[in-house]
């Protein structure tokens, strides 16, 4: 029997989501998609602990710079007790894979574990990274509640190449792995070509405040014009 403060949602829709993706993109992409999306919900008060919540996007397609990715089954998350579930998502595209799954928690001292994997080609970055090609393979782990996080993972690059003329930039042929762990950043023979050059880049960086990295960040740079 339904509380006499609780509140219900059902809806059902078919939306384009190209107007949402173009607030986030620059004037020179090309993006595009849609989605059908079904949600249920209830609360039985106004409170994030007190809501019970799932969406499920029915079917999908999401294009940048004409790389487009097709969903290959239903996304399916739920929320309830303070806890994000991402109990199936997986997407495809030419040269990309992505899939994810598992759970975040939302409320301070709930706690998550959420797995992301995948490949992609670059050309889906280029919002952020304009010229950018080559393709990349990445895990991703995250976990803890809120406020007390840990990420780990990995990027695999293969093959990246970057010209940005504006800043006298043109990297190419860079490949090596990137990973985090520990809050602590570390390239693991990341070599290419820098504007005519050689680079090699190993080491680590931390990434949080007051943390020591075991190793120092060397960069090798040769023949650069």
């Amino acid at each position: 029997e339904a509380s006499p403060v609780e509140a219900t949602m059902s809806a059902r829709a078919h939306v384009t989501l190209t107007d949402a993706l173009e607030a986030f993109a620059s004037a020179k992409d090309e993006v595009s998609g849609s989605a059908k999306i079904a949600i249920d919900a209830r609360a039985t008060a106004p409170r994030l602990e007190n809501v019970e919540a799932a969406l499920d996007l029915e079917a999908g397609d999401l294009s940048i710079n004409k790389v487009t990715l097709m969903q290959q089954g239903p996304t399916r998350l739920r929320f309830a007790d303070g806890r994000l579930e991402v109990a199936e998502l997986s997407w495809k595209g030419p040269r990309s894979v992505i899939t994810a799954s598992g759970a975040i928690g939302m409320l301070p001292g709930v706690e998550g574990e959420f797995r992301a994997e995948g490949t992609t080609a670059l050309a889906l970055l280029r919002t952020i990274a304009p010229g950018a090609r080559g393709e990349a393979a990445f895990r991703v782990r995250l976990t803890g509640p809120p406020g007390s996080r840990r990420a780990s993972g990995s990027v695999d690059l293969n093959d990246v190449s970057l010209i940005a003329p504006e800043r006298q930039l043109a990297l190419a042929g860079l490949s090596g792995t990137v990973t985090l762990e520990a809050v602590v950043l570390e390239a693991r023979g990341l070599h290419g070509q820098l504007n005519g050059g050689e680079l090699t880049v190993e080491g680590t960086v931390p990434v949080r405040a007051g943390v020591v990295a075991p190793r120092p960040l060397t960069l090798d740079a040769r023949g650069l014009f």
